[in-house]
């Protein structure tokens, strides 16, 4: 499938004439760009015109990131939009999905704050072709209408006919060709009529796509080479690479392996030369499988390895969740904007929106000290300190309030128990609950349960160990909204009874994120001890303090924590649902103070 890349028409563009992506275009405006004098306001539209001409993904991030800066310079909110956009553009180009969605997401935002219309409308567009890259049919088809009702509403009609057309290369990819026929005629007509070069070739290829699916082979031969020579003349090769595949396909089907060969060599050739790892991907699965097809199991069997190692690549776990985290991001944005009033700041926000508003509490535990000179369960020197660095950050950086925050340290069994009993009656349903613990932990093999150590516990009885089951009560029975536990102590992963990692991949909604409870661990490890001076807690702490987001989800702070644990240490760190504690798939959120 075949998406266009949308973006700002430049001006210059549109006064010169010329309205295609076209890298002779390109090159001659670098040109005039070296010779051009810095701070004219000229300038930003060069720059703009050079990034959406530029063919190569290295290329057009070199010169996104400069306009991006001199915009910046003097706040012009519009080619800010626009390097943004050209920069997400790249990355996609790249494969590299998660920088692409973040800067798209920027641009989403800035474009919604600003209130640029059509900006807003390609952004969704965009974010919408990322979802269908990584094989997210539903949200695509959720942000390509989005992107449709914005951009017919007050956009620019090759805006328009883009977003038009790259919804109708979805429902092709989703198998519904006569849908997608409808949408690609439309999309034709109006880059015909806006005489839209770049936009007529992709109208015309993916019409031969529908062809090549429909086994109409001279029909679909016919203008997927039209296409193809039109963006050779453009020297789009994204497009001729996807063509050029389908056109293999149309050959294989006719049983001519040798020109169907031919075929995917050329794009696989394109793609290698320009970087494009999608293309890379499909072209070396199409190539394996004619080699299948002609007893050429060598290199049937190379280019499969190729592919694997594309595909795996471009659909990353990682990158998915991150994708999920940045939409995150932004809806918890979205909703700060509707909730603030005009007069009121994040600092004080409380106090200005009233008590029906979530507080933050926090408890905070460290155990350092255990009094009975146990031999078998020494003293620690740092779990106290870390929970005080802990309670600093959080009233240093976040809004949890000191008077909800409570720093407990070498507790008794029962002073934790009256801390949770304290919790119970001062929380709400609507509060946030932030519980850390540092100190021993213990794991009992025959009874598979993990415990606490008080300052009054002994290894000799566990009259007064705490639980892991008895945690889990207490946050199961808090009347908070969302609660995160982080556990730094050996055999800290028991909390989850035996629960993986949650590594849920759909892009949480808006009313997950903040209509439903959630209750999840982060811990230092699984089944195994942690050391004395913790590089899980150092870690955890210092990502705490670098963010600058003014949103920040747990599972966002444990990915950054999770990798430099595990390069640094010989721990693996956990995240999951508590079990059985009323999670029904929501998000805890640190808000950055002002």
């Amino acid at each position: 499938m075949s998406k266009f890349f949308v973006c700002f028409l430049p001006l210059l563009a549109q006064l010169t004439n010329l309205h295609s992506q076209n890298q002779q275009v390109a090159d001659s405006l670098i040109a005039v760009y070296r010779e051009h004098s810095p701070g004219d306001t000229s300038t930003y539209e060069l720059l703009n015109n050079i990034a959406f001409n530029l063919n190569r993904p290295e290329d057009i991030v070199t010169y996104a990131k400069i306009l991006q800066n001199q915009a910046l310079e003097v706040n012009n909110n519009f080619y800010l939009h626009s390097s943004l956009i050209h920069l997400g553009n790249a990355y996609r180009l790249l494969g590299n999905y998660q920088e692409a969605f973040d800067y798209y997401f920027q641009s989403l935002d800035l474009a919604s704050s600003k209130n640029i219309k059509t900006g807003i409308g390609i952004s969704y567009t965009l974010i919408a072709d990322t979802y269908s890259v990584i094989g997210d049919s539903d949200s695509s088809l959720e942000f390509y209408k989005k992107g449709l009702q914005a951009l017919k509403a007050d956009g620019d009609r090759i805006q328009l006919a883009s977003a038009i057309l790259n919804t109708g290369d979805e429902f092709l990819k989703s198998n519904q060709p006569d849908s997608a026929v409808g949408y690609f005629l439309e999309a034709s007509i109006i880059f015909n009529q806006e005489k839209y070069l770049s936009g007529q070739a992709y109208s015309i290829g993916n019409l031969g796509l529908v062809y090549a699916r429909q086994k109409k082979y001279q029909l679909a031969e016919a203008t997927l080479k039209e296409a193809i020579d039109i963006l050779i003349e453009l020297g789009d090769y994204y497009g001729i690479s996807v063509y050029l595949i389908s056109m293999s396909e149309v050959y294989s089907d006719l049983s001519l392996p040798e020109i169907a060969l031919e075929y995917a060599n050329l794009s696989y050739s394109y793609a290698f030369e320009h970087g494009l790892k999608e293309q890379i991907r499909d072209a070396s699965l199409r190539l394996s499988e004619i080699y299948e097809e002609i007893n050429k199991t060598g290199e049937a069997f190379s280019f499969l390895k190729t592919y694997l190692q594309y595909r795996d690549s471009l659909k990353n776990e990682s990158i998915i969740y991150r994708m999920s985290e940045i939409r995150r991001e932004h809806e918890i944005r979205e909703l700060s904007i509707k909730q603030k009033t005009s007069e009121g700041t994040r600092k004080d926000y409380s106090s200005e929106l009233g008590e029906s508003y979530p507080r933050y509490y926090a408890l905070l535990i460290g155990v350092s000290d255990y009094r009975y000179n146990d031999e078998r369960l020494k003293d620690l020197r740092y779990p106290v300190l870390d929970a005080e660095k802990v309670s600093r950050t959080l009233a240093d950086h976040y809004i949890f309030d000191e008077k909800h925050t409570l720093l407990v340290t070498n507790p008794t069994r029962s002073d934790i128990i009256n801390a949770f009993e304290a919790l119970a009656v001062t929380m709400s349903e609507k509060d946030n609950l932030l519980v850390f613990y540092a100190g021993h932990g213990v794991w009992d093999e025959k009874l598979k349960i993990g415990y606490w150590l008080p300052t009054d516990a002994r290894s000799d009885s566990k009259v007064n160990w705490i639980s892991n089951s008895t945690i889990r009560d207490y946050i199961s029975g808090l009347p908070a909204k969302h609660t995160l536990l982080i556990s730094d102590a050996c055999f800290s992963g028991s909390i989850f009874n035996s629960r993986a990692l949650n590594s849920t991949l759909d892009d949480y909604a808006f009313s997950r994120v903040y209509k439903l409870s959630s209750r999840n661990a982060m811990t230092s490890g699984t089944l195994e001890t942690v050391p004395d001076q913790s590089e899980f807690t150092k870690y955890l702490i210092k990502r705490l303090e670098d963010n600058k987001k003014e949103y920040f989800t747990a599972r966002q702070l444990f990915h950054d924590v999770e990798t430099a644990v595990i390069n640094n240490t010989n721990n693996i760190p956990q995240y999951g649902v508590i079990q059985n504690a009323g999670d029904e798939g929501g998000s805890f959120v640190f808000v950055k103070s002002n």
